[in-house]
């Protein structure tokens, strides 16, 4: 993962938080951070991503479909 990166993969979400696939896609598909669809894939947003974990994101209500 460099440090010039502007996206993130959903695979990528799925290793740097230690969740399942279909956690990940659920957590991507809710909005907390920004993403877009680019040729059927889900590009994040490495700010976004970056500062939402940054901000607790894991820990607080914004990230309730990782617990459910």
């Amino acid at each position: 993962m460099g440090e010039n990166k502007r996206f993130y993969t959903v695979e990528e979400i799925q290793a740097i938080l230690s969740i399942g696939k279909n956690t990940a896609y659920a957590l991507v598909k809710s909005g907390v951070f920004h993403s877009v669809k680019v040729g059927g894939q889900y590009r994040i947003s490495k700010k976004h991503f970056d500062e939402w974990l940054d901000a607790d994101g894991i820990e607080n209500d914004s990230c309730r479909v990782c617990y459910e």
